[in-house]
């Protein structure tokens, strides 16, 4: 299976091919913003409008919209990529004006990226989206300039200050800001019917790109260690108790981005169809995907057929007695992890009684299989400690629980 046909995006993205020539080549031409002279002409830019060509690819859109998105989009790939002349260009002037948002609505700057965050707000504002989307853009734009502000001060406080986790968490809003900033651009309504399913699904999206940008390089044979904070942190367990190796690093991220693949595929079932903010979330992740190089990451996550019941507790079993015996340890795990199952199952009964799956059911669903991890690392850690039993049975426990899925269809959600 391809990633575009996992996202039902209908078609590829080509990011080597030539993107839109003026556009490019207006990038950076009037010499105003020090940062996009820096990176006229580079690869990046030429990247980010074929992103943005291809998100837009069916929407008929201003051409100061297009050109407003296309500008905070080269941003982002910049900032996703820590591209060295965000350092050399932003300042402590910018710094401060990105951590009050230019006043609360940037409405004025201070250097160049905190320039870019006052145009883009200024042509959306001219846009007919703008008056359901304004609070939402408003918001992730916020978020994303007050996350890099911090970001770089922490790293000025103290090497090692900004951990793995935070600066996925910083630069995961940047592109649910993309998503917001596209959806007015193209006048999506989705935030006067479905205002609490476009933030999961945009939480979602920013939760699987960057977790399959961690992922991509164990596929490889490389990645390095800080990935295990990345899996360590969503259970709140130091790294030095859980003690992963590098194959079992990948095998955790490979089921925690499983698992949120998975919930991202069944929120935008609960979006309206006919809005443009399925299409364009479906767009983002392919065009992300393909430009850091993790499609194939999110593939062979999401590749295998769910088991059943029984048939995962078979699998649990046979990983308990692989050694010759089942410890007390394991066997306390086991009871747990039957427990939950059963649990699960009746949830899964009651939910489709009416043989629709809404999205207050959804998020149930989704709060259900967090919670069964949960617990199960609490149960492994009740004598503060982790044997490699445990832990072979808690990264089997990770990787089958992504699968618990009711085969229920989707109830829109509207209001």
């Amino acid at each position: 299976m391809e990633v575009a046909e996992l996202f039902d995006t209908g078609t590829g993205i080509d990011l080597a091919g030539e993107p839109n020539g003026h556009r490019v080549d207006a990038y950076g031409q009037d010499g105003h913003n020090p940062l996009a002279v820096a990176l006229r002409g580079s690869a990046l830019v030429r990247e980010a409008c074929a992103i943005v060509d291809f998100l837009l690819e069916d929407f008929e859109v201003s051409e100061r919209a297009h050109t407003a998105l296309f500008e905070f989009g080269v941003l982002v790939l910049a900032v996703n990529r820590e591209d060295a002349v965000l350092r050399t260009h932003v300042h402590h002037a910018d710094l401060d004006a990105l951590a009050t948002a230019g006043g609360g609505a940037f409405g004025s700057a201070s250097g160049p990226m905190s320039s870019v965050f006052r145009d883009v707000v200024a042509a959306l504002r001219a846009e007919p989206g703008w008056a359901l989307g304004s609070d939402a853009v408003l918001g992730r734009l916020k978020s994303a300039a007050a996350g890099y502000a911090q970001a770089r001060r922490l790293e000025e406080f103290a090497a090692g200050a900004l951990t793995p986790s935070l600066a996925a968490a910083a630069r995961g809003v940047w592109k649910e800001a993309l998503i917001e900033v596209a959806c007015v651009v193209c006048n999506d309504d989705s935030r006067g019917t479905n205002d609490t399913v476009a933030d999961a699904v945009g939480r979602l999206l920013g939760s699987v790109v960057g977790l399959a940008s961690e992922l991509a390089p164990f596929l490889g044979g490389e990645g390095d260690s800080r990935a295990v904070e990345l899996v360590t942190q969503r259970f709140a367990v130091p790294a030095r108790v859980v003690k992963l190796t590098s194959p079992q690093i990948a095998r955790a991220l490979r089921a925690t981005l499983e698992l949120e693949v998975r919930d991202l595929l069944d929120a935008l079932h609960h979006l309206d169809p006919l809005g443009g903010r399925s299409a364009l979330v479906r767009r983002l992740v392919l065009a992300m995907l393909t430009s850091d190089g993790s499609a194939r990451a999110v593939v062979a996550a999401t590749t295998a057929e769910p088991p059943d019941r029984d048939d995962i507790m078979r699998r649990m079993r046979a990983i308990a007695l692989a050694d010759g015996e089942v410890t007390t340890d394991e066997r306390n795990l086991l009871r747990r992890f039957d427990n939950q199952l059963h649990t699960f199952d009746d949830l899964i009964h009651r939910i489709e009684e009416d043989r629709l799956i809404d999205f207050d059911e959804f998020q149930q669903l989704r709060e259900m299989r967090q919670t069964i991890l949960d617990e199960l690392f609490q149960v492994a850690l009740a004598d503060s400690h982790i044997t490699d039993d445990e832990r072979q049975l808690l990264l089997r426990a990770m990787e089958l629980v992504p699968t618990l899925r009711s085969a229920a269809p989707t109830a829109t959600s509207v209001g």
